[in-house]
């Protein structure tokens, strides 16, 4: 075989390496290997009940307080049928270490497709904006962080 010939060979396989490993670096890194790193986390659960009695469905979203020093990413977890709750943080378990705001929202299951997103909520509408829900939680480094949220209708 010519030299011209050899490289007509070589240059396809070089590029499909080329790529291979371009995707492979991708994937890689689309899984954590190299992302941005978290701040420390804490393990955070918890209940959420109204009035006494839990609330069956929802997300519970932790906002780092930075008028209290405390940056870093939010931290979310669904609400179970017995109203209890864990957080995440970037699919981490925990939420970031220190002063955090507190949203919850929780609506009634949609009866429709149409209805979906305007479900009338399961609790006052306050709480689900976390300047004006009054919740707000320090999540401790080293500690079991167990939150009951008892929030009221009136």
């Amino acid at each position: 075989m010519d030299p011209i010939s050899k490289n007509r060979i070589r240059t396809p396989d070089m590029c499909m390496v080329a790529l291979l490993g371009g995707i492979l670096g991708t994937l890689l890194t689309g899984c954590g290997g190299s992302g941005a790193k978290l701040p420390p986390l804490a393990p955070v659960s918890g209940r959420v009940t109204l009035d006494g009695s839990p609330v069956p469905r929802g997300t519970v979203t932790f906002v780092p307080d930075e008028s209290k020093g405390t940056k870093g990413p939010t931290a979310v977890g669904q609400i179970g049928p017995d109203g209890r709750f864990t957080l995440q943080t970037a699919q981490q378990p925990g939420a970031v270490v220190g002063h955090h705001k507190v949203r919850i929202r929780a609506r009634q299951e949609p009866k429709t497709p149409q209805e979906e997103g305007k479900e009338p909520s399961l609790i006052p509408t306050k709480y689900e904006n976390e300047n004006t829900s009054g919740l707000s939680f320090e999540v401790k480094a080293g500690q079991k962080n167990e939150f009951n949220i008892e929030l009221r209708s009136q």
